[in-house]
């Protein structure tokens, strides 16, 4: 995509690939139903999801993104967007 803007004769160098809409739409995050508190803890979750992390190394990679996605879905409980149920089928 990059490539492509360059040779669009677009600066990309600048450009940054805001994916947090997608991400949290995906994983059934209402934006109405998000809190400051979530769009501060969010940028840190991701943080820690590329903290110290070669990206050659697809096992560590997927993962970190495994944790991510968990840690998502934690925070999805704690604001209630999600019930927790001890049934078991």
């Amino acid at each position: 995509m990059i490539n492509d803007l360059n040779r669009a004769g677009i600066d990309a160098s600048i450009h940054l690939s805001d994916l947090r809409p997608l991400i949290l739409e995906i994983t059934g995050f209402p934006e109405h139903k998000t809190s400051d508190e979530f769009y501060t803890w969010y940028p840190n979750c991701q943080r820690k999801l590329v903290e110290n992390i070669d990206p050659k190394d697809a096992k560590a990679f997927r993962e970190r993104t495994f944790d991510f996605y968990m840690d998502l879905m934690v925070k999805k409980r704690e604001l209630g967007l999600i019930e927790h149920t001890n049934e078991v089928s």
